[in-house]
Order: C-alpha cells, then structure tokens, then sequence
C-alpha cells in the first residue's frame, strides 16, 4: 500500500511540474508577443464621473485580446458580453439625460460585467482545456470552477438590478434593457452549463481516497 501511495504522488508531482513548466513557457510567449495595453484616462472638465465609468468600460471592452486557446464557449461568452456592454454603455448615457442616478447604475453594471469578463472566459477556457490526465489522476479544475460560480452570481444580481431599472425609464429604454436581460441570462446559463459539463470528473485521487477510507 505504501508503494502503491508513493508512485501515486510522484505521479501527480511529475503532471504538476509538467504542466507548471509548459504553462509557463505559454506565458512566457505570450508576453514577447503581446504588448501591454496602457490605458490613459482624461477626465472630462466637468467631473462627471458616469462619462468616465463608460469611457473606461468601452477602453478595457475594446482591448480585450483573443487567443489561440480560445474554447466557442469562451469566445461566444466574451463577444455576447461584449455587445451587452456596449448597449448597456449607451442605455446608460441616454438615460443620463433624464436620471443621472439611473444612468450611474446602468453604467457601474456595465463596467462590472465587462471587468468580469476578462477573467471569467479565462476561467472557461481553462476548465475546458485542462488536460486529460490531470482531470484522470487529480479531477476536476476547483479553483476556475469556482471563479465560474462567482460570475454567476455576479450576473444573477446584475439581471435582478437591471429588472428594477426597467421600471423606472421610459418604454424604449425597458425593451432595450428587455433585450439585454435576456443576453445575459444566456450567458448565465451558458456558465451553469459549462460547470455542471466539468464538475464531475472521475478522478484516480477520488477513487484512492474512497479506496483507503
């Protein structure tokens, strides 16, 4: 049993320093090839810190950079959020116009969906592009499954908060926020149905613990 245990560890100590040293390598390329995006932000004369909320959303929308490990959930996921940005970006100045309080909530949730999604497609293409034996020999990728979980409940609340916007703009503004909604619970959706796909994962660790226990 002790031998049975030990070449068990090594095993996983070998795929974890496999794996470190190729990620590394990937990230190692990945910074000589793609320059660092510096973002300059210039305040507008006035102060209005909802102009500066949207500018600085559309900035870090537009300097999103695809990769070649992208997944179609991941790719599919970072362009629907996206477009729900860029919409939300303008219901939230049109709606300025009228409210500026309802404008800044508008605009905050834009700005926090399109933070998110950076790191939530990440989270998506590492858990779909995980390799097959460190699934076998450790199981499923916790760590990005749980990022996913996170966004999910980012976006549930973002849904619950655009629901109460609706009804207090005028009848365009609800069938655009309507359509954007809906984009999102997509998305919400599409998430939950990437992390019930990689959640359970047989795993020869389970399988030793249980056998042990």
């Amino acid at each position: 049993m002790i031998v049975v245990l030990s070449v068990f560890v090594w095993m996983i100590a070998f795929t974890y320093t496999s794996q470190a040293r190729a990620q590394d390598g990937a990230d190692n390329a990945e910074r000589g090839e793609r320059p660092e995006v510096t973002q300059v932000n210039q305040p507008e004369d006035r102060g209005d810190q909802s102009e500066e909320n949207r500018q600085d959303a559309e900035n870090r929308n537009e300097a999103s950079i695809k990769s070649d490990d992208d997944t179609e959930n991941s790719r599919e996921h970072g362009n629907k959020i996206s477009e729900s940005v860029k919409k939300l970006l303008e219901v939230a100045k049109e709606t300025s116009k009228q409210d500026r309080g309802i404008g800044d909530e508008v605009s905050k949730i834009a700005k926090e969906e399109g933070d998110m999604s950076t790191t939530t497609t990440e989270a998506i293409k590492k858990v779909e592009n995980r390799n097959f034996l460190v699934s076998l020999l450790v199981g499923a990728d916790l760590k990005n499954l749980g990022q996913l979980r996170s966004s999910i409940v980012t976006t549930e609340n973002h849904i619950n908060a655009l629901n109460n916007i609706k009804t207090r703009v005028t009848a365009d503004i609800a069938t655009t926020l309507d359509a954007e909604i809906a984009s999102l619970n997509q998305e919400k959706v599409r998430l939950e149905s990437v992390v019930k796909d990689n959640e359970d994962v047989f795993s020869l660790f389970g399988w030793f613990v249980k056998l042990v226990q």
